[in-house]
């Protein structure tokens, strides 16, 4: 992590106990670099994350395993693979790329997730793909 800037969401710790023990050093080494990488990506993405764990603090374990997911995803895949091939016999091996670049990400449910009003509702108004029913035709109680 670079001198200076702020803490990671999680910890090599965190992956291990959500995912696996670290194979090696070098893996170990190249999680803590992609979760300092995502944490600053999370913060680039939901710039108020900082303060809003401050007054939610339950906010913070979602934050930590969404940031493990990111990097999780990553190790198990680092050339970003779309496809894999292998064949034994005579051998062969062939991978196809998206033509994405790799890296840690989120996805857009997860930044949905952690985006202020996630799961909340202030609205009177029923959610979308809510059904109302009602005796009178065209009434309803908003």
């Amino acid at each position: 992590m670079t001198e200076g800037a702020p803490a990671a969401f999680a910890t090599a710790e965190d992956v291990i106990g959500r995912w696996r023990p670290f194979r090696n050093d070098t893996e170990k080494d190249r999680a803590i670099v992609r979760l300092g990488d995502a944490s600053s990506l999370l913060r680039t993405l939901v710039p108020d994350i900082d303060a809003r764990i401050q007054h939610e603090p339950e906010l913070a374990r979602t934050v930590t395993s969404t940031v493990v997911d990111a990097v999780v995803r990553f190790l198990q895949n680092p050339n970003g693979a779309k496809q894999l091939q292998e064949t034994i016999g005579n051998r062969s091996y062939g991978m196809t790329f998206d033509g994405k670049p790799t890296g840690v990400f989120f996805t857009e449910g997860e930044l949905a997730a952690l985006r202020p009003g996630a799961g909340r509702s202030t609205s009177k108004l029923p959610a979308l793909g809510t059904a109302f029913v009602s005796a009178r035709p065209g009434w309803a109680p908003w």
